[in-house]
């Protein structure tokens, strides 16, 4: 997310509690609008959904070439082997490409997107009941829709 792209809100939290629930109100729909706006206007997400449709295009050949194509293809010596060939002649192969294209495409969409816990450190601010950042003395959790858990931070004593 780009620095200054909407002002920081402030959650207080209580800095003597070891685990703390907390209930962030309209977080789903802000976290929604904003991945929604990401896949509209993101290039690397229109690409990705391109090359997972290659990718089940391709599979979607060799696996109709293994069911429809003929049992032994015609190989022209004089000629040599062509592309037309070699998907002939090898359309598991092709299908087993044609899937890994899919799950490379899908492996990279899911890294797109921030998760909600970054969007969360990111668009929020965790403040004591002094006023005193807490943001990088605890852990917070996401728990479901707009429920959280903050853990406090165990410091290594040092010896």
């Amino acid at each position: 997310m780009q620095a200054n792209s909407q002002p920081v809100k402030t959650i207080t939290l209580d800095s003597n509690s070891e685990v703390q629930d907390f209930h962030i109100d309209g977080f789903a729909e802000s976290y929604g609008v904003y991945v929604n706006t990401l896949k509209r206007f993101s290039l690397k997400h229109k690409l990705n959904v391109s090359v997972m449709g290659l990718g089940f295009l391709i599979a979607v050949v060799g696996l109709a070439i293994s069911l429809l194509g003929p049992a032994t293809p015609r190989l022209m010596s004089w000629d040599g082997p062509a592309l037309y060939w070699y998907v002939l002649n090898y359309p598991g192969q092709l299908s087993m490409f044609g899937f890994a294209v899919v799950g490379l495409g899908a492996w990279l969409m899911k890294n797109l997107y921030p998760s909600p816990m970054a969007y969360l450190r990111e668009c929020y601010l965790f403040v004591d009941e002094n006023g005193d950042e807490l943001s990088s003395d605890i852990d917070i959790r996401h728990c479901a829709g707009e429920q959280f858990q903050a853990f406090k931070r165990e410091c290594a004593s040092a010896e």
